[in-house]
């Protein structure tokens, strides 16, 4: 009995503990599971299983937070099958988990709500499908996860449904790895969504359940509005429908960007035959990729990464496609098919194949349309086609419509035959290398207008075409300003380029070099099978003319032939006289004359100023020097520009060439002049030393380099010479009185003499003198020695000597003054 007791206990406290950790959803709330009040609220839920019998949230706000381990599940009941519904609902669930069975829909999403889903966990007992019903409204998937029971078996099927009103997913920051798709349906989507965006997700190692569903359906989305930014997908299978995108057989848009898709593959087992019948429905959608990477994706279909059927636009901008294969034989990259436009830019392509059937076309890009086709500023390297019985364009396979290639780049391109198991010998495969053709381009049924421009062909290789085959157009293709270099055709014709006659192609200004055709009768360069003339006798020269403009090449001989009529030796000479663009030469021409306006103008400027600093060190320099400023400068100056350039050179002349020939030349003759001066009579010495020395340096050196500055300088400027051992500085740093002041009764006198050249009375003029010309007056020892002369006393205030109380003559006088320091 006492066993039988403690087992009932511990059964009982199992129940109660279960009881405590489980209860309702609605109870949780607070609020009865049937009433349609309105609420708002933000509610935390401990950790623990909550059952609901379905919570009715229109018009509502409602936001659960759940612990480590908060589980919600629907209780069975066959009224409510879903756990969470109402119109205009806005639904926050965060850190929660969902058990999923195919009982019940966690979510439907009506008109006007929106629902959230962020950091929560799906589980799954089987398949983890059907989980939420977008009906109208707007799903957000937050870093959705996924968690799995059987850890073998990890399956899941179509997660979002679409409703009859359609609506908006977002799903963001979700990883989903190692996972089964079955059941026929895509992981998100069904094919009828409003809008559909994946922002910073990855997918890795999803695989698609063959035994389950049919080929024909997509595995990651479905085919309205697709939006992929940031996204990775690696070992993918089926990602986006076809190869890595399909789907886009609708009326809906598919945009990818930053995104990369590395070693996906789309395992589609379709034959020639049932691809060319779904391919019958041509519809309207937009597709646009830019800055993507597909790496190792492979296609069982045609278009190894992309697979494009619309009449609408294919954008293809900054993609990088590497080692992409389309085993069924079309597009090793891209397969493009309708009437809409397709525009490839600035996108490499390397090392991309179509092979594996009789016929391939496009190692690259297979294109297909009567719209317009666009590659520019794109590079094609070592992609390859080939086909048991023939092979159509290494890289680019392009059929109809409008196209324009320019500044492109196709290297180390081929076109080849497959040799099968079934081939005996070489001779078996060499019956059909005829069908390789055009290494790099297979041009058929290009419309008027069409060009080339700005494009190299490198080391691309085929049978027949080794650079590009000209199938058939209508009207003349332009060729323009492109290279061949190294092209081999190995069998036929046309090393660099054949075509059918020689109406289908204008070259212009493009160089041709190395191209080689292995076979006799042949063009290294250009092969034409006809000659496409009626008349019975042609106008080669004409012919010539329309054929080919200032093209030049440096393959052998031959390099132009037409059959039935033989080598064509001088249309294509071996040499080139280039021609400068117009653009280039007005350029040029503006570049000189800026250059020949500044040297003038610099000549100009300088011409008298540069030779006096060359003399001086040397007397004779400086006086060759100075009479070459007066008569190359200054007189010049004064001819042609007159008082302006006397202004700005000549008084440069005076200060840098007269000046430091005064100081070179006579400097003796001045210290001792000076000394005199001081000693004995300023006045006289002045005139008959100072004023000699200076005629003989400065006037005469410089008569109209010096001389006439001192006539023209208009703006009054002062300027301060001190005699100091000989030398003239300039700028001394004193006012005019200071000056003054300290000139009056000190041994090293300051005397402010006039800039202008006067010379004072004489002694024969003065017929007052008591002296004769050349006689000095006695040296004076007291004030009253000389009774001519009328003495005042000295006075510190005084501001000039008495012996200048007498004013020069004011025809004379210059506003400017010179400061003579006497030592």
């Amino acid at each position: 009995m006492r066993f039988i007791f403690i087992v009932l206990v511990s059964i009982y406290t199992y129940i109660a503990c279960a009881d405590a950790n489980t209860g309702t959803l609605e109870s949780a709330l607070g609020r009865n599971s049937n009433s349609n009040e309105k609420f708002s609220r933000n509610v935390r839920l401990d950790d623990g299983k909550y059952i609901s019998f379905g919570l009715n949230a229109t018009n509502n706000e409602l936001s659960l937070f759940g612990a480590q381990n908060t589980e919600i599940v629907l209780r069975d009941s066959d009224e409510h099958r879903v756990l969470f519904f109402g119109k205009d609902a806005q639904i926050l669930l965060q850190w929660l988990r969902f058990s999923k069975s195919n009982d019940y829909i966690i979510a439907m999403i009506e008109i006007e709500s929106k629902f959230t889903f962020k950091d929560s966990t799906l589980i799954g007992t089987a398949v983890i499908e059907n989980c939420f019903e977008i009906n109208g409204g707007e799903l957000i998937l937050n870093n959705l996860k996924l968690e799995f029971e059987i850890i073998s078996e990890r399956k899941v099927s179509n997660i979002i449904n679409f409703g009859e009103y359609r609506g908006y997913l977002n799903v963001l920051d979700t990883s989903i790895d190692n996972v089964l798709v079955q059941g026929g349906r895509p992981l998100f989507g069904d094919g009828v969504e409003s809008e559909m965006s994946l922002t910073n997700c990855n997918f890795n190692q999803v695989y698609f359940d063959h035994d389950s569903a049919s080929n024909l359906i997509d595995n990651i989305t479905g085919s309205g509005n697709v939006i992929i930014q940031d996204c990775t997908f690696t070992d993918v299978e089926n990602a986006l429908v076809g190869g890595v995108v399909n789907g886009l057989n609708s009326k809906g848009n598919l945009q990818v960007f930053g995104s990369s898709f590395k070693n996906c593959h789309n395992t589609k087992h379709i034959d020639d035959g049932f691809s060319n019948q779904i391919h019958t429905d041509i519809l309207s959608g937009d597709a646009r990729f830019s800055s993507d990477i597909f790496e190792d994706c492979t296609s069982l279909d045609f278009g190894g990464a992309i697979n494009f059927i619309s009449n609408g636009k294919l954008s293809i901008s900054s993609v990088i496609f590497k080692n992409c294969i389309s085993y069924a034989g079309k597009g090793g990259a891209v397969y493009f098919i309708g009437n809409g436009e397709i525009s490839i830019q600035s996108s490499t392509v390397t090392q991309c194949r179509a092979f594996g059937g009789q016929v391939g076309s496009g190692g690259a890009m297979y294109i297909e349309g009567n719209g317009k086709h666009l590659i520019s500023s794109s590079s094609f390297s070592q992609c390859s086609v080939a086909g048991s019985q023939s092979a159509e364009g290494g890289s680019l396979y392009m059929k109809g419509g409008s196209n324009d290639i320019k500044s492109t780049n196709l290297v180390s391109s081929s076109a080849q035959i497959a040799q099968s198991s079934q081939s005996q010998s070489l001779s078996n495969v060499e019956s059909n290398q005829i069908l390789a053709l055009g290494g790099g381009i297979m041009a058929v049924d290009w419309l008027n207008e069409s060009q080339i421009q700005s494009s190299s062909f490198t080391e691309c290789s085929a049978y027949i075409g080794g650079a590009i085959y000209l199938d058939s157009t209508n009207g003349r293709i332009q060729i323009i300003h492109s290279t061949f270099t190294d092209n081999t055709a190995s069998i036929g014709g046309g090393g660099a380029i054949f075509a059918h006659d020689t109406n289908m192609i204008y070259l212009r200004q493009c160089s041709l070099s190395s191209n080689i055709a292995l076979v006799s009768q042949s063009g290294n360069d250009l092969h034409f099978s006809e000659l496409g003339a009626v008349s019975d006798n042609p106008d080669m020269e004409k012919i010539k003319k329309d054929v080919i403009y200032k093209s030049f090449s440096r393959s052998d001989e031959t390099r132009v032939y037409i059959d039935g009529i033989g080598s064509q030796i001088d249309w294509l000479p071996s040499s080139s006289i280039w021609t400068m663009p117009i653009w280039l030469i007005v350029v040029v021409s503006l570049v000189a004359l800026t250059i020949f306006i500044v040297v003038i103008v610099l000549l100009c400027v300088c011409c008298g100023c540069l030779c006096c600093n060359k003399g001086q060190n040397d007397e004779t320099q400086e006086n060759s020097c100075c009479n070459k400023c007066r008569d190359e400068c200054c007189l010049k100056c004064r001819e042609d520009w007159c008082n302006k350039c006397i202004n700005d050179c000549c008084y440069k002349c005076r200060d840098e060439c007269c000046y430091q020939c005064c100081d070179n030349c006579q400097n003796k003759c001045r210290i001792n002049c000076l000394y005199k001066c001081r000693d004995e009579c300023c006045f006289k010495c002045r005139d008959e030393c100072c004023l000699k020395c200076r005629d003989e340096c400065c006037v005469n050196c410089c008569n109209c380099c010096c001389c006439s500055n001192h006539n023209v300088n208009d703006n009054n400027e002062q300027q301060h010479r001190i005699v100091e051992e000989g030398r003239y500085v300039e700028n001394l740093g004193y006012s005019k009185p200071q000056v003054q002041q300290q000139g009056n009764g000190n041994e090293n006198g300051v005397v402010v003499v006039p800039d202008n050249v006067y010379t004072p009375q004489s002694n024969d003029s003065n017929i007052n003198s008591q002296y004769a010309p050349n006689q000095l007056p006695p040296q004076l020892y007291d004030q009253n020695s000389n009774p001519q002369v009328q003495y005042s006393s000295y006075s510190p205030t005084q501001m000039y000597n008495p012996m200048y109380a007498q004013s020069p003559p004011q025809d004379q006088q210059m506003s400017s003054s010179k400061i003579i320091t006497v030592q």
